[in-house]
């Protein structure tokens, strides 16, 4: 009876070790598949940048741009006055339209 006792005990060390062994081959192989998936990932990254760089190359853009011109003038050479305050500059650029403008798409994302 006592060496049923002795074996059962080697027995469950035998399994344990076993069981610890696989567990450590498991979690080498899971690090390994790891390891492969990230670098199978930055091939995919790199590879898409290659392209992305390839299929972006310069183009002429003559004839699509708009032409600016100030309603008032024509043009946006305007003669100043030689005592012109910051903030009359500042209303040159930033019009009533373009204050509202703000107003209205800061408050939408408000």
């Amino acid at each position: 009876s006592n060496m049923n006792i002795i074996q059962s005990s080697d027995s469950d060390s035998d399994i344990h070790e076993c069981s610890r062994s696989d567990i450590e081959y498991h979690e080498d192989s899971i690090d390994e598949i790891l390891q492969e998936l990230i670098i199978d990932e930055e091939k995919k990254a790199d590879d898409t940048e290659k392209n992305t760089i390839e299929f972006s190359e310069w183009s002429e853009f003559s004839g699509r741009q708009k032409s600016f011109s100030s309603p008032e003038t024509g043009s946006l050479i305007r003669e100043l006055p030689s005592d012109i305050k910051p903030y009359d500059v500042f209303e040159l650029f930033v019009d009533d339209e373009m204050i509202d403008l703000l107003v209205s798409e800061t408050n939408r994302y408000a």
